[in-house]
């Protein structure tokens, strides 16, 4: 029986309302697979920055009449939707921290009587970068001891005025991160003891600890090239080493968000945006699908808010793998095109294709200012032997990259 092609353009009912337009790509996929078509659905998102607090999710395992359509969805007319899950908070709403150049603001607890899981923020629309220290090699190496659990170590030195500084303020959520080449370990940092002192090569040292849990597995876990003396060392998220005018740290334990206003600007008409969504698209074994000139931008990744995080290659965390915190997430499509868009300002990746994803065309995007990786391809495994893991005819070309 020879096959009935139709096109069909489908207009959001409400406008740039994705739960909208997932009901109506549904709607017309059904009716196509009732009427033994197949059809092409072009679906128009019209411009301006379209709220998506949850994932806008199509898959063909769930809905297998999704089988039944081509899908282009696209920005309206080329004016660029510019998908976000931000929250605001103006500036004046904060209060000011008597004798520190930042203000505080906080946070309500969600329903599940937990704070706000992010690691990024922004001021005046503007990603920031949070508190940081100066980068130094730690001086301290682990001893036997310490990798077989038979002793414990007490903790990290650090310079003295960068630990001097951590004691006299707020230590907040500090992070401590030790890294060499790709490999990299981070640590929640729980208090700062002044009194045990450490001189190395001239330098003076002092001791801050962090979780007792991952001070243990950083020790006999960690890559050995890592949890060894002389890797490059630094503190962030502190608010006791905030001094930066457009810097933040964000104490996730407590919900408090401490922020130094842009310099030169008076606080009426500064804002503060936060963003909890890890993901905004989850596309799952469609077949002839395209996004254009869409805009996908401010997502985070909260793993970090309540576990240490150890990466390696490809960004594979220890134990876990590749995080899917991602704009968009294609798994085991066909014939996936993204065409002509923008991955901006992501704490995330920017575009994952896992399993078997396979003749994908990804052109004249641009990925900025993304946290881990950009695009990755393919599963971070060597089991190549296994189907899910192969991919093949992938196409990526005349993509800007900066800033990743």
């Amino acid at each position: 029986m020879p096959i009935t092609l139709k096109t069909v353009t489908v207009t959001p009912v409400v406008r740039n309302d994705f739960a909208a337009i997932r009901e109506d790509i549904l709607a017309a996929a059904r009716e196509a697979q009732a009427q033994g078509r197949h059809d092409t659905l072009v679906v128009d998102v019209e411009g301006g920055w379209p709220y998506l607090p949850e994932p806008f999710v199509l898959s063909a395992i769930d809905n297998p009449e999704l089988l039944s359509v081509d899908i282009t969805l696209r920005g309206k007319d080329g004016d660029t939707p510019h998908i976000h899950a931000l929250h605001r908070i103006e500036l004046s709403e904060f209060e000011p921290v008597e004798g520190t150049p930042y203000y505080r603001y906080q946070l309500s607890k969600d329903g599940t009587g937990a704070y706000p899981r992010f690691h990024n923020l922004f001021l005046n629309a503007k990603s920031l970068l949070p508190s940081r220290s100066a980068v130094w090699r730690n001086p301290d190496l682990i001893t036997a001891e310490e990798r077989r659990g038979e002793a414990k170590k007490a903790g990290f030195y650090i310079p003295t005025a960068v630990a001097e500084r951590l004691a006299s303020g707020t230590l907040g959520a500090a992070e401590l991160t030790i890294f060499v080449e790709w490999e990299s370990a981070t640590l929640h940092l729980d208090g700062v003891d002044l009194t045990q002192t450490m001189t190395k090569d001239g330098e003076s040292y002092a001791l801050v600890t962090a979780v007792r849990e991952e001070t243990d597995a950083f020790c006999a876990d960690c890559h050995r090239i890592l949890n060894t003396g002389n890797r490059e060392t630094f503190i962030t998220n502190a608010p006791a080493l905030l001094d930066t005018p457009a810097t933040y740290a964000y104490d996730y334990k407590k919900g408090v968000i401490y922020v130094v206003p842009e310099a030169g600007r008076p606080i009426a008409g500064q804002f503060v945006q936060y963003c909890t969504a890890e993901n905004y698209f989850q596309l799952e074994g469609l077949q002839n699908f395209t996004l254009e000139n869409i805009e996908f931008t401010a997502t985070t990744s909260g793993y970090i808010c309540d576990h240490p995080y150890h990466s390696g290659q490809a960004n594979n965390v220890k134990h876990v793998g590749r995080l899917r915190h991602a704009a968009v997430i294609a798994s085991n499509m066909k014939n996936f095109k993204v065409k002509g868009c923008v991955f901006r300002d992501l704490g995330g990746n920017g575009l994952l294709l896992v399993n078997q994803t396979n003749r994908a065309e990804i052109t004249d995007c641009l990925f900025d200012n993304i946290g881990m990786s950009a695009l990755s391809i393919g599963n971070p495994t060597t089991a190549w032997e296994e189907a899910q893991n192969r991919n093949y005819a992938i196409r990526v070309e005349n993509n800007l990259f900066r800033h990743i």
